[in-house]
């Protein structure tokens, strides 16, 4: 269920999808291709970060082993350029709006 600062933050980047599919682009970059892998890359890394970089309850979540967790991460952060540890904000929101446009489609 959205809450009201996600539907915020959704009328934001619907008001103007070019600039948001640009915000998209330059945060996730390869990332944000729509295949198979990428795409369980970025469940995964989406996953990681909501469960504040536990990488026991992402592997849980997804019934996987924590060494897949781990790989599909660091896999992820070195696809889109983001460094391991680094601030994640912008990059939670670039693979947020990734979904809201995917499904505006």
């Amino acid at each position: 269920m959205a809450t009201h600062q996600d539907l915020d933050m959704l009328a934001l980047a619907l008001a103007d999808p070019a600039s948001a599919q640009s915000f998209v682009d330059r945060h996730l970059g390869a990332l944000a291709d729509p295949d198979v892998r990428m795409a369980e890359l970025r469940s995964t890394l989406s996953r990681y970060l909501d469960a504040d970089r536990s990488i026991s309850k992402v592997a849980n979540l997804e019934q996987i082993s924590r060494n897949t967790v781990t790989y599909r991460v660091q896999q992820a952060l070195s696809v889109c350029n983001h460094p391991e540890g680094g601030p994640t904000t912008r990059l939670r929101v670039a693979l947020m709006i990734y979904e809201w446009l995917a499904a505006a489609d």
